[in-house]
């Protein structure tokens, strides 16, 4: 029996794929975004079938999930770091000057 969606569905929805989203920001943008997309259309089509409340507890812990996507897209090794990047230019622009 498909389950209408009411505003509040879609809200609970696009919270679980914010959520999601913004533990992927060491992904690049268009991988983010695929991931973003492919989350939503998913959730929405669960949400229909299930419920939402049975969609989103299926769904899982999205701290897990997020560092299945980032051990997917970089391994399970180093990965890039914002404050790696700053640590080495500021070390560069030491040892240069």
């Amino acid at each position: 029996m498909p389950h209408d969606l009411t505003w509040i569905d879609r809200l609970r929805i696009e919270r679980a794929v914010w959520t999601l989203d913004q533990r992927l920001y060491d992904l690049p943008r268009k991988a983010r975004i695929a991931r973003r997309r492919e989350l939503r259309e998913n959730l929405l089509i669960a949400a229909q079938d299930v419920g939402v409340t049975a969609a989103l507890r299926n769904l899982g812990d999205s701290r897990q999930l997020a560092a299945e996507y980032l051990a997917a897209q970089f391994g399970d090794g180093a990965r890039p770091s914002w404050y790696a990047a700053a640590a080495f230019l500021l070390t560069g622009q030491l040892v240069f000057t």
